[in-house]
Parts: structure tokens; sequence; C-alpha cells
């Protein structure tokens, strides 16, 4: 499991990298809400299997990750939102 999960996270480092100097535009905004809820849907699914004792204190470090990325791309794309609106 570990090694599909380091390609998919391979996978979101190539396309971060990739669109990090691309204009505003529709397509991303739907990256970065995309990464946001797929960093925070894997940061409770780990927070859930730390709770139920199947992970250890070595999975705290890439939920802190998890959740880092989440709030940034999503602070991200929400000031994006705000700046769109605004200029509507």
């Amino acid at each position: 499991f570990s090694r599909r999960a380091a390609i998919l996270f391979f996978g979101y480092a190539v396309i971060a990298f990739f669109s990090r100097n691309s204009p505003p535009s529709d397509s991303r905004q739907a990256l970065a809400l995309g990464i946001a809820l797929s960093m925070l849907g894997l940061a409770i699914l780990g927070l859930f299997e730390f709770a139920r004792g199947f992970s250890g204190l070595g999975s705290l470090l890439p939920i802190c990750t998890e959740l880092f990325l989440s709030l940034a791309y999503f602070s991200a794309w929400r000031q994006e939102a705000s700046r769109k609106a605004s200029f509507g």
C-alpha cells in the first residue's frame, strides 16, 4: 500500500510543481480545492486509524503534514475565490 500511496503523492507533487506559475483560472482553483480536500481526507483517515489503534505515533507526522497542506491549499483557494468575487 505504501508504494501506491507514494506514487499518488508523487503525482500531486508533479501537478503542484507544474501548475505553480499558472495564471489564476478555474482550473487552478479546481486543482487547489481537489488537493486540499484529498489531504484533509487523508488526515481524517489517519486520525481515525490512530484512534482505533491500527497505527502508532509515527503516523502523527504525516497527519500533521497533511493537515498543513490541506489548510495551505484551502487558504490559497479561498483567497483566489474571494479575489475573483470582488473583481466579478
